[in-house]
Order: structure tokens, then sequence, then C-alpha cells
């Protein structure tokens, strides 16, 4: 799944999460030098983050009635592809198979 660095960053943003544990070009356990969409922290990080991401979904719904497939598939995914490697007192929570789309300028 393809998803903008705009959107994670204001996701990452909302949840409070320091925009300093981002981490854009993550190379993990068996990614064989590709890189992937990760941030730093503990589980209340993590759950702080798909629940800004739940509530994302929610208001999109609330605002105008209609679902919104396209955050509820991204739920999903994250959810899904999450996987984790110690960082010595913090974890990295990487996606290995999200795709950042990064705009220009």
């Amino acid at each position: 799944m393809k998803v903008s660095e705009n959107v994670l960053a204001v996701l990452l943003e909302d949840a409070e999460i320091d925009e300093r544990a981002a981490r854009w070009d993550y190379s993990g356990r068996g990614m064989y030098g590709r890189t992937c969409f990760g941030f730093t922290g503990n589980v209340r990080t993590l759950a702080a983050f798909f629940t800004q991401l739940g509530f994302a979904a929610g208001q999109k719904v609330a605002e105008d009635g209609s679902r919104c497939d396209e955050l509820e598939t991204l739920i999903d995914v994250l959810a899904g592809e999450l996987t984790t490697d110690s960082m010595g007192l913090d974890t990295i929570f990487y996606f290995p198979r999200v795709e950042v789309i990064r705009e220009e300028g």
C-alpha cells in the first residue's frame, strides 16, 4: 500500500509522537537493504498512533457521512504489517510493505 509521508507525519503529530521518533528510511530484519517507515517508542506510543489513526477515520465518517475506506484499509495494512526491532531502551515499530510517497517541496 502507498501512503503519503504527509499523512503519516500528521498522524504522528496528532498522536503527540515527537517528529524525531519517525524513521522514513528504516531497513529492518529481512529487508535486504529496502527501507520503510517506522517510529521509535514504547507500547504506549504504538497505542497512541493507532488510536489517532482510528480517530482520523472516525472524523472522516462524521464529517461527510461516508465511510473512509482508505483510512480503514490503512489501519488494516499497518496492523497486519507491524514489525518490531529492539533499539535498546525503545522499540522501533516499522511497516516493511508500506510504501511512503514523499511529496516534493
